[in-house]
C-alpha cells in the first residue's frame, strides 16, 4: 500500500444489483469523505480537483484498505434504489445530494444535502436560490421513484416559503408526491437543518412526460 493510501480507508456504501459497488473514500484521521464513487462516476468532494480524482481511481482506489464488501456487512439503512445506477447531474452534485430513505409505493423520498460557504449570501446565511434547488431535487426524485423511472416531470411552477435563516451545514429534506394525473403532477418538499428545524418547503406542479422523450433517448 502508497503511503498515501494508507491514510485512506475505502468505504463500501451498498453493492448494487448489477453486483458494483458505490461508496467513498475517508480520511482515516478524521472520516472526513474526500470523494465518492460508484461504477465508473467519480463525484469529488471538499474542493478535490478533477486531475486528484482521476490520480484517486488510477492509483489509490486499488491500494485502499476495504472496510467491507460482503453485503450482510453492508449498513442495513443503506436504501437500494434506481437511483444506484444514475449518474448525478453537476448540479445535483453540488448540491451533496444522498440518498437517505425511499418509499416509491408511498411515493416518498427523503435526501441529504450539504451547503458550504460558497452557498451564503452577504448575511452569512444560505441563499434562498439554493434552498429552493434543494427542494426542488427533492420532489422530483420522489415522483421518479414512484413511476420507476417511466415519469419525468420538470417543474413548471413552485411556491416556496422561507422558514427560517439556514447556516451552512447538512440538511434534510423530505418530498412526496401528492398527486400524479396524466398530465400534471404535484407534489411538495420540506427542507430541515442538522437540528431538526424546518427552515423551507415548497408546493411543485411539473408537466408528466416520458422519461425517453424528456431526456432525448430513441
Amino acid at each position: 500500500m502508497s503511503r498515501g493510501a494508507s491514510k485512506r480507508r475505502l468505504r463500501i456504501r451498498r453493492r448494487r444489483r448489477d453486483g458494483s459497488i458505490a461508496g467513498d473514500l475517508a480520511d482515516a484521521a478524521g472520516g472526513e469523505v474526500v470523494a465518492r464513487f460508484g461504477c465508473c462516476l467519480v463525484e469529488t468532494v471538499g474542493g478535490l480537483s478533477v486531475l486528484a480524482a482521476l490520480m484517486f481511481v488510477r492509483y489509490v482506489l486499488p491500494s485502499c484498505a476495504i472496510e467491507s464488501m460482503a453485503p450482510n456487512d453492508l449498513p442495513s439503512n443503506a436504501p437500494v434504489s434506481l437511483f444506484d445506477d444514475f449518474p448525478l447531474p453537476r448540479a445535483t452534485a453540488l448540491l451533496g445530494w444522498t440518498l437517505r430513505a425511499i418509499d416509491p409505493a408511498a411515493g416518498t423520498i427523503e435526501i441529504g444535502f450539504t451547503a458550504d460557504d460558497r452557498f451564503l449570501n452577504p448575511a452569512g446565511t444560505v441563499q434562498g436560490g439554493f434552498l429552493a434547488a434543494m427542494l426542488d431535487d427533492t420532489q422530483g426524485p420522489a415522483l421518479f421513484a414512484m413511476t420507476e423511472g417511466r415519469v419525468y416531470a420538470p417543474t413548471i411552477d413552485f411556491t416556496v416559503s422561507f422558514v427560517k435563516a439556514a447556516k451552512p451545514g447538512r440538511f434534510v429534506c423530505k418530498g412526496r408526491v401528492v398527486n400524479l394525473g396524466r398530465t400534471i403532477a404535484f407534489t411538495e418538499a420540506e427542507l430541515f437543518d442538522e437540528a431538526g428545524a424546518l427552515v423551507a418547503r415548497g408546493t411543485f406542479s411539473s408537466r408528466v412526460m416520458d422519461t425517453g422523450r424528456a431526456v432525448g433517448s430513441d
